[in-house]
This record gives C-alpha cells, sequence and structure tokens, in this order.
C-alpha cells in the first residue's frame, strides 16, 4: 500500500476543507445536505457559527429543532419548504428572521436545491447565509426614502417629481391645490412645460430643463404658472436630481 500518496492525499483534503472553511466565514454562508434516506443532516463549519452552536455537543439531525432558530413567524414558511424539497423535489429560496443560540437577532437567507434519482429525492443540498448586514443597510434606505417622502408632502411649496422626458411623476397635495385640481391623478405623466408653466414662460422653461438634463441644478429661475382656472402664478423655481438606486 502506497502510505506516502495517501497522507498527500489527506493533507490535500484538510487544506481543502480549511480553505473552503475560509471562504465560507468570510462570506458568511454555510453549506449543508440532508440525506433522505438515512434522515442525516451535515453542516459545514460556518452553519455552525451562524447558529451560535458547537459542532461537538449539537446533533443537526433534529430538523424541528434546527427550524425552531428561525423567526416564530418565518418558521411554517421555512418548514413548509423543507419538506416540499424532500417531498416534491421543490427548491426554495427564503430570506428570514433567525436568532442563534447566543440570542442574537439577526437575518438569514436560506436556499435548498433537491438532488433527484430515478424521479425520487435522495438528499437536498442548500445554504445559508447571514444577510443582517445587508437588510439592516435596506431599513436605514428605506428610513431615508420615507424620511424624504414625508418632507416633500409636507413642505409648504408646490413640490413636483420629475422624468428626464419631461413629464411629471409624482407632485404634492400643496401644488394640486395651488393648480386648482382635484387629486394629483389629473397631473401625473403629462408634460410640465405644457402642464405648468404660461406661454411666455414655455421657452424659459425648455431651456432650464435642457440644462437642468445635464446635471446642473437650478435656483431661483422667476416663471409664471397657470392654474386650472386661468390664474398666473409668479414663481421662483429650484430643481436638483435624485437618482433611484431600484432603477
Amino acid at each position: 500500500r502506497d502510505t506516502t500518496s495517501q497522507k498527500i492525499y489527506e493533507k490535500a483534503l484538510r487544506e481543502s476543507e480549511r480553505m473552503l472553511n475560509a471562504t465560507q466565514m468570510l462570506a458568511k454562508v454555510g453549506g449543508w445536505e440532508y440525506h433522505v434516506e438515512k434522515k442525516r443532516t451535515t453542516w459545514t463549519d460556518e452553519v455552525y457559527r451562524i447558529y451560535g452552536l458547537d459542532r461537538e455537543s449539537y446533533n443537526p439531525n433534529n430538523i424541528n429543532e434546527n427550524n425552531s432558530f428561525y423567526a416564530p413567524e418565518d418558521r411554517k414558511t421555512v418548514g413548509r419548504a423543507f419538506y416540499s424539497a424532500v417531498v416534491k423535489g421543490e427548491p426554495y429560496d427564503l430570506e428570514s428572521g433567525f436568532v442563534s443560540a447566543e440570542g442574537h437577532h439577526i437575518w438569514v437567507r436560506t436556499t435548498a436545491k433537491p438532488v433527484l434519482e430515478n424521479g425520487k429525492v435522495t438528499k437536498v443540498v442548500g445554504n445559508i447565509m447571514d444577510i443582517t448586514e445587508r437588510k439592516r443597510a435596506e431599513e436605514m434606505l428605506l428610513a431615508e426614502r420615507l424620511k424624504l417622502e414625508r418632507y416633500f408632502e409636507n413642505i409648504p411649496l408646490m413640490a413636483f417629481n420629475f422624468s428626464f422626458n419631461g413629464r411629471i411623476v409624482d407632485c404634492n397635495t400643496n401644488a394640486v391645490n395651488t393648480l386648482g385640481y382635484e387629486d394629483k391623478e389629473a397631473l401625473l405623466g403629462k408634460s410640465a412645460i405644457s402642464t405648468l408653466y404660461t406661454p411666455g414662460s414655455q421657452k424659459k422653461g425648455k431651456q432650464i430643463f435642457e440644462t437642468w438634463k445635464k446635471g446642473k441644478r437650478i435656483k431661483n429661475e422667476e416663471l409664471e404658472v397657470i392654474n386650472r382656472q386661468g390664474k398666473v402664478i409668479d414663481v421662483l423655481l429650484n430643481v436638483d436630481t435624485v437618482f433611484d438606486q431600484d432603477r
């Protein structure tokens, strides 16, 4: 028997496992497998870290116990998805609340893909990822967006959102009332130049619009707008650009 080749193979295997565990720890992604016939679950080291458990003292073969770490409102969803993967061969990709054994409240993304042989699920392979940082960033972004929307709606001025093709995308209640409309739906999608400005201000309005499209801020430009009843209103126009990260 070639013991030298065996030792080289074992050393390479240990090094491969070490690199895998290091990579998973950096990415905060753990891998797992469930063997259907043997009802046996195996986890990589990072799964144990996410759960806050020790490999030597915790047996991951109890699926119900594993599932109990998910937030109460998400346990049924995760449990049903796992059942469907094992019984029906359906993959899943879920984001859920999670409480580790150490009491840390985090967010995880768990994915699973069934492996079939002759039409029968023999095992399910999956990942679990700690996505807490991403979720917190999303929550902060949402809070800032809501703050901006409240400011937009409550500012005691006419406020509009325009698209780059010059259409009215949104406006606040003060704009609707000042211009004499019943609701904002009557303004949305219309040309800002032809709808808002008097004939005498439309040429200047177009020039301002082209300047704004080049990325320049517009400050205190004097224009005339006309309301639905034909009343002319003198205004100071200020325009800035906000980019929507979702588009």
